[in-house]
């Protein structure tokens, strides 16, 4: 049987606790491109998945350049 992991949605405000920068710098990259695209949300929010996010990290991490 396969277990199914839930997929967690980073906001905005998510991201700038967890990069330590504020909303508006959150919002710079996004329109900037140095963050992936964002999924549009049925509300009209943006989000990112974990996947993609952690992808984003990883890419990063292996030379890329800082966000």
């Amino acid at each position: 049987m396969q277990t199914q992991t839930k997929t967690r949605f980073f906001w905005g405000p998510d991201l700038a606790v967890r990069y330590n920068r504020t909303l508006r710098t959150i919002t710079r990259w996004k329109k900037s491109g140095k963050l992936p695209p964002p999924t549009r949300m049925p509300n009209g929010r943006d989000a990112w998945t974990d996947t993609v996010i952690e992808q984003h990290e990883r890419n990063l991490v292996g030379g890329g350049e800082a966000a």
